[in-house]
Formats: structure tokens, sequence, C-alpha cells
């Protein structure tokens, strides 16, 4: 049997799959912004992106940004951007 877990994930490499530049691109970003600062979260990715001129097209894929062995959760925030509906984020840290 297939757990919860064992979805998520399948589901996560699936959608960064189809995504494969762009999420390149905006995990680019997101180092950039954890080398200049101690806590980066998905909204100061976001934040980024469109002060950049380009447009949030990650979709599902977003929650791959962080993967890796690059980045450590450093605790919680809660979302800024209204279609979040304020839900609780992760704030990470750039492992030096």
């Amino acid at each position: 049997m297939i757990s919860g877990t064992q979805l998520r994930l399948k589901g996560m490499r699936l959608a960064a799959s189809k995504h494969k530049m762009e999420l390149l691109y905006v995990q680019g970003v997101a180092r950039f912004i954890g080398r200049h600062r101690v806590l980066v979260t998905i909204e100061d990715v976001r934040e980024a992106i469109a002060q950049a001129g380009r447009s949030w097209t990650l979709g599902n894929a977003a929650g791959a940004v962080f993967k890796g062995n690059d980045w450590e959760c450093a605790g919680f925030s809660q979302a800024r951007h209204p279609e979040a509906h304020a839900r609780m984020v992760r704030t990470w840290r750039l492992k030096t």
C-alpha cells in the first residue's frame, strides 16, 4: 500500500519535471536571496520573481524550490500573497 507521503513526493517529482527550466531559475533566485539574507520563504522568492518582471508559473512545483541539501528549515511564517489564504509556509536558511 502506498502511503500519503509517498504519493505527495511522487506528485512533487512529477510537477517539478514538468517545470524543470523554470524550477532551476527559481532555485537560483532562492539561493541568491539566501546568500544575502539569513531567512528565506517561498514568498520572498515569489516577490523577487515578480520584481524581475516574470510571472509565477511553478504551481505545485513550488514545493521543490527548497529541496536538496543546500537548505535547512528554520521555522514557519505566514504567506503574504492573497491566494495563499494566510497559510503557514516554511522559513529556510541556506547552509554554509
